[in-house]
Protein backbone atom coordinates (compact mmCIF):
# COMPACT_ATOMS: atom_id res chain seq x y z
CA UNK A 1 0.00 0.00 0.00
CA UNK A 2 1.39 3.59 -1.26
CA UNK A 3 -1.41 5.65 -0.35
CA UNK A 4 -2.65 6.02 3.63
CA UNK A 5 -6.35 5.13 4.02
CA UNK A 6 -7.26 8.68 4.90
CA UNK A 7 -5.62 10.18 2.15
CA UNK A 8 -7.05 7.08 -0.29
CA UNK A 9 -10.31 7.75 1.04
CA UNK A 10 -10.08 11.65 0.31
CA UNK A 11 -9.18 11.29 -3.24
CA UNK A 12 -11.84 8.61 -4.08
CA UNK A 13 -14.20 11.23 -2.35
CA UNK A 14 -13.73 13.25 -5.28
CA UNK A 15 -13.23 11.20 -7.78
CA UNK A 16 -17.00 9.49 -7.17
CA UNK A 17 -18.53 13.42 -7.31
CA UNK A 18 -18.08 12.66 -11.01
CA UNK A 19 -18.66 9.05 -11.56
CA UNK A 20 -21.85 8.63 -9.49
CA UNK A 21 -23.87 10.35 -12.03
CA UNK A 22 -23.40 7.29 -14.17
CA UNK A 23 -24.28 4.78 -11.74
CA UNK A 24 -27.91 5.92 -11.94
CA UNK A 25 -27.94 6.25 -15.39
CA UNK A 26 -26.08 3.13 -15.96
CA UNK A 27 -24.26 4.89 -18.97
CA UNK A 28 -20.94 4.97 -20.77
CA UNK A 29 -18.44 6.52 -18.30
CA UNK A 30 -15.46 8.32 -19.92
CA UNK A 31 -12.47 6.77 -20.47
CA UNK A 32 -10.20 9.02 -18.56
CA UNK A 33 -11.88 9.08 -15.50
CA UNK A 34 -11.86 5.22 -15.60
CA UNK A 35 -8.36 5.05 -16.03
CA UNK A 36 -8.16 7.62 -13.12
CA UNK A 37 -10.04 5.55 -10.43
CA UNK A 38 -8.39 2.43 -11.58
CA UNK A 39 -4.90 3.91 -11.01
CA UNK A 40 -5.83 5.30 -7.57
CA UNK A 41 -7.34 1.74 -6.77
CA UNK A 42 -4.23 -0.04 -7.70
CA UNK A 43 -1.67 1.93 -6.19
CA UNK A 44 -3.48 1.61 -2.72
CA UNK A 45 -4.46 -2.14 -2.89
CA UNK A 46 -2.61 -4.02 -5.86
CA UNK A 47 -4.26 -7.08 -5.06
CA UNK A 48 -7.06 -9.71 -6.42
CA UNK A 49 -9.43 -7.64 -5.06
CA UNK A 50 -8.56 -4.54 -6.60
CA UNK A 51 -7.57 -5.87 -9.94
CA UNK A 52 -11.07 -7.45 -9.84
CA UNK A 53 -12.80 -4.41 -9.85
CA UNK A 54 -10.23 -2.51 -11.77
CA UNK A 55 -11.64 -5.38 -14.41
CA UNK A 56 -15.13 -4.67 -13.79
CA UNK A 57 -14.96 -0.89 -14.09
CA UNK A 58 -13.68 -1.39 -17.14
CA UNK A 59 -16.77 -2.51 -18.35
CA UNK A 60 -18.94 0.84 -17.47
CA UNK A 61 -17.34 2.65 -20.30
CA UNK A 62 -19.60 0.85 -22.28
CA UNK A 63 -22.50 0.56 -20.22
CA UNK A 64 -21.70 -3.13 -18.79
CA UNK A 65 -22.48 -2.67 -15.45
CA UNK A 66 -21.83 -5.83 -13.24
CA UNK A 67 -19.72 -5.43 -10.43
CA UNK A 68 -20.54 -9.67 -9.55
CA UNK A 69 -17.25 -10.42 -9.59
CA UNK A 70 -15.97 -7.87 -7.48
CA UNK A 71 -18.47 -8.94 -4.37
CA UNK A 72 -17.73 -12.53 -5.03
CA UNK A 73 -13.67 -11.65 -4.94
CA UNK A 74 -14.30 -9.33 -1.68
CA UNK A 75 -16.82 -12.28 -0.10
CA UNK A 76 -14.49 -15.09 -0.76
CA UNK A 77 -11.47 -13.56 0.63
CA UNK A 78 -13.48 -11.77 3.35
CA UNK A 79 -11.34 -8.70 2.28
CA UNK A 80 -10.69 -5.87 4.66
CA UNK A 81 -11.01 -3.70 1.45
CA UNK A 82 -14.35 -3.55 0.45
CA UNK A 83 -15.22 -1.48 -2.74
CA UNK A 84 -17.12 -1.38 -5.96
CA UNK A 85 -20.40 0.36 -7.25
CA UNK A 86 -23.33 0.09 -5.50
CA UNK A 87 -27.58 1.21 -5.88
CA UNK A 88 -29.27 0.97 -2.27
CA UNK A 89 -32.92 2.38 -2.15
CA UNK A 90 -32.32 3.43 1.22
CA UNK A 91 -29.19 5.19 0.68
CA UNK A 92 -29.16 7.41 -2.31
CA UNK A 93 -25.64 8.82 -1.48
CA UNK A 94 -24.02 5.08 -2.43
CA UNK A 95 -22.31 5.10 -5.32
CA UNK A 96 -18.96 4.39 -5.85
CA UNK A 97 -17.56 3.71 -2.78
CA UNK A 98 -15.15 1.87 -0.57
CA UNK A 99 -15.23 0.88 3.15
CA UNK A 100 -11.62 -0.13 4.76
CA UNK A 101 -12.23 -1.82 7.87
CA UNK A 102 -10.93 -4.74 10.18
CA UNK A 103 -12.89 -8.09 10.88
CA UNK A 104 -14.06 -9.20 14.24
CA UNK A 105 -16.11 -12.15 15.13
CA UNK A 106 -18.41 -13.55 17.75
CA UNK A 107 -17.22 -14.93 21.01
CA UNK A 108 -16.14 -18.64 20.01
CA UNK A 109 -18.75 -20.85 22.00
CA UNK A 110 -21.11 -18.78 20.22
CA UNK A 111 -19.73 -19.85 16.90
CA UNK A 112 -18.99 -22.94 18.08
CA UNK A 113 -22.81 -23.85 19.23
CA UNK A 114 -24.25 -21.46 16.10
CA UNK A 115 -21.88 -22.45 13.40
CA UNK A 116 -21.95 -20.50 10.28
CA UNK A 117 -20.39 -18.03 7.67
CA UNK A 118 -23.35 -15.66 6.98
CA UNK A 119 -22.34 -12.31 7.43
CA UNK A 120 -19.31 -10.49 8.20
CA UNK A 121 -18.83 -8.37 11.55
CA UNK A 122 -16.63 -5.56 10.73
CA UNK A 123 -15.58 -2.16 12.43
CA UNK A 124 -14.91 0.55 9.89
CA UNK A 125 -11.45 2.22 9.89
CA UNK A 126 -12.50 4.77 6.86
CA UNK A 127 -15.13 5.05 4.31
CA UNK A 128 -15.95 7.37 1.47
CA UNK A 129 -19.46 9.65 2.01
CA UNK A 130 -21.81 6.79 0.74
CA UNK A 131 -21.17 5.09 3.80
CA UNK A 132 -21.37 8.46 6.40
CA UNK A 133 -25.54 8.23 5.82
CA UNK A 134 -26.82 7.84 9.46
CA UNK A 135 -28.77 4.75 8.83
CA UNK A 136 -25.90 2.94 6.71
CA UNK A 137 -25.00 0.29 9.58
CA UNK A 138 -24.67 -2.77 7.06
CA UNK A 139 -23.95 -3.49 3.36
CA UNK A 140 -25.94 -6.26 1.99
CA UNK A 141 -24.64 -8.45 -1.36
CA UNK A 142 -28.09 -6.67 -3.00
CA UNK A 143 -25.76 -3.51 -2.70
CA UNK A 144 -23.92 -4.55 -5.56
CA UNK A 145 -25.11 -3.10 -8.87
CA UNK A 146 -25.16 -6.28 -11.00
CA UNK A 147 -27.69 -8.10 -12.89
CA UNK A 148 -26.24 -11.53 -11.31
CA UNK A 149 -28.10 -13.31 -8.26
CA UNK A 150 -27.23 -12.99 -5.06
CA UNK A 151 -25.19 -16.40 -4.12
CA UNK A 152 -25.46 -18.22 -0.74
CA UNK A 153 -21.50 -17.44 -0.34
CA UNK A 154 -22.31 -14.05 -0.78
CA UNK A 155 -22.17 -12.07 3.00
CA UNK A 156 -23.91 -8.97 4.62
CA UNK A 157 -21.55 -6.60 6.41
CA UNK A 158 -22.36 -5.56 9.71
CA UNK A 159 -20.74 -2.12 10.99
CA UNK A 160 -20.41 -3.24 14.68
CA UNK A 161 -18.81 0.31 15.68
CA UNK A 162 -21.65 1.88 14.56
CA UNK A 163 -24.03 -0.56 16.61
CA UNK A 164 -22.17 0.16 19.71
CA UNK A 165 -22.08 4.15 19.37
CA UNK A 166 -25.65 4.12 18.86
CA UNK A 167 -26.11 2.10 21.93
CA UNK A 168 -24.26 4.41 24.20
CA UNK A 169 -26.20 6.96 22.50
CA UNK A 170 -29.10 6.12 22.35
CA UNK A 171 -29.97 2.78 24.32
CA UNK A 172 -28.84 3.45 27.03
CA UNK A 173 -30.90 7.07 27.41
CA UNK A 174 -33.93 4.65 27.62
CA UNK A 175 -32.65 2.72 30.35
CA UNK A 176 -31.32 5.57 32.44
CA UNK A 177 -34.59 7.48 31.47
CA UNK A 178 -37.43 5.15 31.40
CA UNK A 179 -36.49 1.98 32.88
CA UNK A 180 -36.62 0.82 36.31
CA UNK A 181 -33.27 0.81 38.18
CA UNK A 182 -34.12 -3.17 39.04
CA UNK A 183 -34.80 -3.88 35.24
CA UNK A 184 -32.15 -4.87 33.04
CA UNK A 185 -29.29 -4.79 35.12
CA UNK A 186 -26.94 -6.21 33.29
CA UNK A 187 -27.60 -4.33 30.40
CA UNK A 188 -27.56 -1.36 32.48
CA UNK A 189 -23.88 -1.69 33.67
CA UNK A 190 -22.44 -3.37 30.91
CA UNK A 191 -19.07 -1.91 29.92
CA UNK A 192 -17.84 -0.83 26.68
CA UNK A 193 -16.18 -4.41 25.56
CA UNK A 194 -18.97 -6.34 26.50
CA UNK A 195 -20.85 -4.28 24.33
CA UNK A 196 -18.95 -4.78 21.30
CA UNK A 197 -18.94 -8.26 22.22
CA UNK A 198 -22.72 -8.23 22.16
CA UNK A 199 -23.19 -6.76 19.20
CA UNK A 200 -20.47 -9.22 17.67
CA UNK A 201 -22.36 -12.49 19.05
CA UNK A 202 -26.38 -10.26 17.79
CA UNK A 203 -24.79 -9.79 14.23
CA UNK A 204 -23.76 -13.56 13.82
CA UNK A 205 -27.12 -15.04 15.51
CA UNK A 206 -29.89 -12.74 13.94
CA UNK A 207 -28.05 -14.02 9.84
CA UNK A 208 -27.88 -17.64 10.98
CA UNK A 209 -31.64 -17.23 12.89
CA UNK A 210 -32.99 -16.47 9.07
CA UNK A 211 -31.84 -19.55 8.16
CA UNK A 212 -33.81 -21.63 10.57
CA UNK A 213 -37.50 -22.34 11.18
CA UNK A 214 -40.04 -22.99 8.61
CA UNK A 215 -39.85 -20.61 6.09
CA UNK A 216 -35.95 -19.87 6.18
CA UNK A 217 -33.89 -17.39 4.15
CA UNK A 218 -33.24 -16.99 1.22
CA UNK A 219 -35.95 -19.72 0.37
CA UNK A 220 -38.59 -17.79 1.53
CA UNK A 221 -36.96 -13.70 0.79
CA UNK A 222 -39.93 -12.90 -1.35
CA UNK A 223 -42.46 -13.84 1.33
CA UNK A 224 -40.77 -11.96 3.75
CA UNK A 225 -40.53 -8.87 1.88
CA UNK A 226 -43.22 -6.97 2.21
CA UNK A 227 -43.24 -5.09 5.62
CA UNK A 228 -45.56 -6.29 7.49
CA UNK A 229 -44.09 -10.15 7.22
CA UNK A 230 -40.42 -8.45 7.32
CA UNK A 231 -41.05 -7.02 10.60
CA UNK A 232 -41.99 -10.38 12.20
CA UNK A 233 -39.23 -11.75 10.72
CA UNK A 234 -37.16 -9.42 12.19
CA UNK A 235 -38.34 -9.92 15.65
CA UNK A 236 -38.52 -13.41 15.17
CA UNK A 237 -34.52 -13.51 14.48
CA UNK A 238 -33.71 -11.27 17.46
CA UNK A 239 -35.92 -13.05 19.83
CA UNK A 240 -34.18 -16.31 18.92
CA UNK A 241 -31.31 -14.70 19.44
CA UNK A 242 -31.64 -13.99 22.86
CA UNK A 243 -33.31 -17.37 23.67
CA UNK A 244 -29.94 -18.84 22.22
CA UNK A 245 -27.64 -16.22 24.74
CA UNK A 246 -30.24 -16.81 27.70
CA UNK A 247 -29.41 -21.09 26.95
CA UNK A 248 -26.06 -20.26 26.84
CA UNK A 249 -25.99 -18.84 30.07
CA UNK A 250 -27.75 -21.48 31.88
CA UNK A 251 -24.93 -23.65 30.23
CA UNK A 252 -22.48 -21.43 32.12
CA UNK A 253 -21.01 -18.78 29.87
CA UNK A 254 -20.08 -16.22 31.81
CA UNK A 255 -21.32 -12.91 29.74
CA UNK A 256 -24.27 -14.68 27.64
CA UNK A 257 -26.95 -13.40 30.28
CA UNK A 258 -25.24 -9.84 29.45
CA UNK A 259 -25.11 -10.36 25.90
CA UNK A 260 -29.08 -11.24 26.16
CA UNK A 261 -30.09 -8.52 27.81
CA UNK A 262 -28.31 -6.06 26.07
CA UNK A 263 -29.76 -7.61 22.41
CA UNK A 264 -33.49 -7.75 24.29
CA UNK A 265 -32.77 -4.02 24.98
CA UNK A 266 -32.28 -2.98 21.53
CA UNK A 267 -34.92 -5.44 19.84
CA UNK A 268 -37.64 -3.96 22.11
CA UNK A 269 -37.53 -0.73 22.86
CA UNK A 270 -34.86 1.10 20.58
CA UNK A 271 -36.28 0.44 17.39
CA UNK A 272 -39.65 1.79 18.06
CA UNK A 273 -38.90 5.08 19.05
CA UNK A 274 -36.00 5.84 16.77
CA UNK A 275 -37.97 4.95 13.60
CA UNK A 276 -41.46 5.62 12.01
CA UNK A 277 -43.43 2.41 12.77
CA UNK A 278 -45.02 3.13 9.57
CA UNK A 279 -41.81 3.10 7.26
CA UNK A 280 -39.24 0.93 8.71
CA UNK A 281 -40.06 -2.44 9.31
CA UNK A 282 -37.53 -3.06 12.46
CA UNK A 283 -39.25 -0.74 14.38
CA UNK A 284 -42.82 -2.19 13.55
CA UNK A 285 -41.41 -5.62 14.60
CA UNK A 286 -40.39 -3.50 17.63
CA UNK A 287 -43.80 -2.40 18.42
CA UNK A 288 -44.86 -5.76 17.95
CA UNK A 289 -42.77 -7.38 20.26
CA UNK A 290 -43.16 -4.98 23.28
CA UNK A 291 -46.98 -4.79 23.11
CA UNK A 292 -46.66 -8.58 23.18
CA UNK A 293 -44.91 -8.56 26.87
CA UNK A 294 -47.09 -5.81 27.61
CA UNK A 295 -50.15 -7.70 26.89
CA UNK A 296 -48.18 -10.51 28.87
CA UNK A 297 -47.45 -8.63 31.61
CA UNK A 298 -43.41 -9.05 31.22
CA UNK A 299 -43.54 -5.01 30.86
CA UNK A 300 -45.50 -3.16 32.83
CA UNK A 301 -45.38 0.52 34.59
CA UNK A 302 -44.53 0.96 38.34
CA UNK A 303 -46.21 3.65 40.63
CA UNK A 304 -43.11 6.06 39.54
CA UNK A 305 -44.12 6.07 35.95
CA UNK A 306 -41.10 3.53 35.34
CA UNK A 307 -41.46 0.25 33.15
CA UNK A 308 -40.24 -2.59 35.23
CA UNK A 309 -39.15 -6.10 33.51
CA UNK A 310 -40.19 -9.42 34.84
CA UNK A 311 -37.33 -11.40 34.11
CA UNK A 312 -38.63 -14.42 35.65
CA UNK A 313 -41.20 -14.88 32.98
CA UNK A 314 -39.24 -13.26 30.16
CA UNK A 315 -37.65 -16.12 28.81
CA UNK A 316 -40.52 -18.82 29.11
CA UNK A 317 -42.51 -15.63 27.01
CA UNK A 318 -40.20 -15.05 24.53
CA UNK A 319 -40.74 -19.25 23.49
CA UNK A 320 -44.07 -18.51 23.64
CA UNK A 321 -44.03 -15.45 20.84
CA UNK A 322 -41.55 -17.84 18.65
CA UNK A 323 -43.77 -20.71 18.77
CA UNK A 324 -46.52 -18.27 17.49
CA UNK A 325 -44.60 -17.46 14.79
CA UNK A 326 -43.39 -21.23 14.14
CA UNK A 327 -47.06 -22.89 14.15
CA UNK A 328 -48.21 -19.65 11.37
CA UNK A 329 -45.45 -20.39 9.13
CA UNK A 330 -46.08 -24.09 9.21
CA UNK A 331 -49.32 -23.04 7.94
CA UNK A 332 -48.07 -21.12 5.36
CA UNK A 333 -45.08 -22.47 3.82
CA UNK A 334 -47.43 -24.40 0.99
CA UNK A 335 -49.49 -21.21 0.80
CA UNK A 336 -49.70 -18.51 -1.68
CA UNK A 337 -47.40 -15.56 -1.48
CA UNK A 338 -50.62 -13.57 -0.81
CA UNK A 339 -52.18 -15.51 1.67
CA UNK A 340 -48.74 -15.09 3.42
CA UNK A 341 -48.76 -11.59 3.42
CA UNK A 342 -52.34 -11.29 4.87
CA UNK A 343 -51.60 -13.90 7.49
CA UNK A 344 -48.37 -11.88 8.55
CA UNK A 345 -50.76 -8.57 8.57
CA UNK A 346 -53.11 -9.82 10.76
CA UNK A 347 -50.52 -11.32 13.06
CA UNK A 348 -49.36 -7.48 13.09
CA UNK A 349 -52.51 -6.03 13.62
CA UNK A 350 -53.35 -8.49 16.53
CA UNK A 351 -50.87 -6.63 18.63
CA UNK A 352 -50.60 -3.51 17.16
CA UNK A 353 -53.10 -0.73 17.03
CA UNK A 354 -54.10 0.09 13.52
CA UNK A 355 -56.21 2.73 12.33
CA UNK A 356 -58.05 1.99 9.57
CA UNK A 357 -59.10 5.81 8.30
CA UNK A 358 -55.68 6.76 8.76
CA UNK A 359 -53.98 3.99 7.33
CA UNK A 360 -51.48 4.21 9.82
CA UNK A 361 -50.28 2.06 13.23
CA UNK A 362 -49.30 3.58 16.03
CA UNK A 363 -47.52 3.01 19.04
CA UNK A 364 -48.39 1.92 22.91
CA UNK A 365 -48.67 4.61 25.15
CA UNK A 366 -46.02 3.64 26.99
CA UNK A 367 -43.68 3.17 24.34
CA UNK A 368 -45.42 7.14 23.20
CA UNK A 369 -44.16 7.38 27.28
CA UNK A 370 -40.61 6.59 26.08
CA UNK A 371 -40.30 8.74 22.93
CA UNK A 372 -41.57 11.37 25.17
CA UNK A 373 -39.24 11.12 28.00
CA UNK A 374 -36.10 10.89 24.82
CA UNK A 375 -36.84 14.52 23.66
CA UNK A 376 -33.64 16.37 22.71
CA UNK A 377 -31.71 12.93 22.47
CA UNK A 378 -30.80 13.07 18.44
CA UNK A 379 -32.28 9.62 17.42
CA UNK A 380 -30.52 9.65 13.62
CA UNK A 381 -27.28 9.53 15.41
CA UNK A 382 -26.33 5.54 14.05
CA UNK A 383 -22.91 5.72 13.17
CA UNK A 384 -19.29 6.63 14.81
CA UNK A 385 -17.37 9.44 14.09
Amino acid sequence: MTHAPAAFIKQLNALRTDFNPYVRAKGDVPQGLIDTIGALVLAYQDDEVGQTFCRDLQGTGSSRWNFAATRNCIDARESNFIIGAFDNPYNQKMGLDCIICNQLGPDAAFREKHPGKFSRVIEIVGSTEGFNFNSSVALFAEHYVTDEPVRPENKASYFVDRFVVRYDKITRNILARCIDPNSLLLARNASADTILRACCVWLHLHEYCHRLGNMPLPEFLDFKTPRNAASIEELRVDVLTVIFCFELAEEGHPLAAHFGEIIFTERCFRYAIQYDINENYDARGSAVLFNYLVKEEVIRRNSAGLLEVDHSHLLSTLRKIIREIDTLELTLRSASRDRNVDAKKQLVRSYLAWCDTERRYSNHALMQNIAHALNGVDMSFAYAT
